[in-house]
């Protein structure tokens, strides 16, 4: 499946927004069982997950048709996306005990991070908070898959939202995630930057040959 680039729409798709924001949490949350019913529809829950989640879902479904990219570049994205979510937010990646699912707790640190638990995490934040809700939400919604939804100054906005966001949870912490470190903080960082610039190597229309 390819994801075609279009002009910028006269009208922002708020249904289908709306939606793709509710889906990537709901998805990764609600239906893993980590957030039940009561909780999920409080207003300061729907406002963290929708900075959690929804923010950068938008933000890379965003990328994905401004540059033309596939869905193993939509994937790619998603693992960097699980960087920002478990790493930046939650801060799980460095935990070597207490980790959410406890056959990770006490093994396979480097340099302060517990690998297996981030590929276990990671791949599972690109298929349900990322690739699935944008595969669903392309499939309910198809007049607008094909286009670019955010003029330039919007899709800005909200990408310093989402990353004032995370910085600040990261540096700040509270009592049950304490200050993260600015190495692992860095880290994060340029693991991020290596998975979006192997995404973009992914494009929906194959470039003609030279010659």
């Amino acid at each position: 499946p390819r994801l075609a680039v279009g002009s910028t729409p006269p009208r922002f798709p708020w249904g289908a927004a709306a939606s793709l924001v509710a889906l990537s949490f709901l998805t990764a949350e609600y239906l893993s069982g980590n957030i039940r019913f009561p909780q999920i529809v409080l207003p300061q829950t729907i406002l963290f997950l929708t900075l959690a989640y929804g923010f950068p879902a938008l933000l890379i479904r965003e990328l994905a048709v401004r540059r033309d990219l596939d869905f193993t570049a939509i994937a790619i994205l998603g693992f960097a996306y699980g960087l920002f979510n478990e790493g930046i937010c939650a801060k799980t990646l460095t935990l070597t005990k207490d980790v959410p699912i406890n056959l990770f707790d006490g093994y396979g640190l480097l340099a302060g991070i517990n690998v297996p638990w981030m590929f276990f995490i990671l791949a599972f934040h690109s298929w349900a908070a990322i690739l699935l809700p944008i595969l669903v939400i392309h499939h309910f919604f198809p007049a607008e898959a094909r286009r670019p939804w955010f003029d330039r100054k919007p899709l800005m906005a909200v990408a310093l939202v989402t990353a004032l966001f995370g910085s600040a949870i990261f540096f700040l912490g509270d009592k049950p995630h304490p200050r993260g470190s600015p190495f692992h903080f860095a880290v994060y960082l340029l693991l991020t930057v290596g998975l979006a610039l192997a995404a973009l190597r992914f494009k929906a229309t194959a470039q003609p040959s030279a010659g």
